[in-house]
């Protein structure tokens, strides 16, 4: 990059200081990834060991989509656990239950 031709000196100088900025975010969300991803696969775990059924929950804003990661970590273990996320309407508004098919 320092050796880029259509870059101007300015246009060079930003472009490799955004570089050096954005470095300590990537890291941070590489963190926070591997932090989620682990604590997915201890939930998954946990459900496996206490042979869980069911799991209900409201639709707030992110509790669906852990759901759906957590239903793929399941999904992805050595010993696979198969289950079905569901949206269901209730009298307190829609609710997602994940359903544990098969351990």
């Amino acid at each position: 990059m320092h050796n880029h031709k259509n870059l101007s000196e300015g246009g060079r100088n930003a472009w490799l200081n955004n570089i050096e900025l954005m470095s300590d975010y990537y890291y941070q969300f590489v963190r926070n990834e591997a932090a989620y991803t682990c604590a997915l696969e201890s939930l998954g775990q946990a459900i496996h060991d206490a042979r869980i059924y069911e799991v209900s929950f409201p639709m707030y804003r992110m509790n669906g989509l852990v759901l759906h990661d957590l239903d793929y970590v399941m999904r992805h273990r050595k010993s696979p656990i198969d289950s079905v996320l569901t949206i269901e309407t209730g009298r307190e508004g829609l609710f997602g239950k994940l359903t544990i098919t098969h351990f």
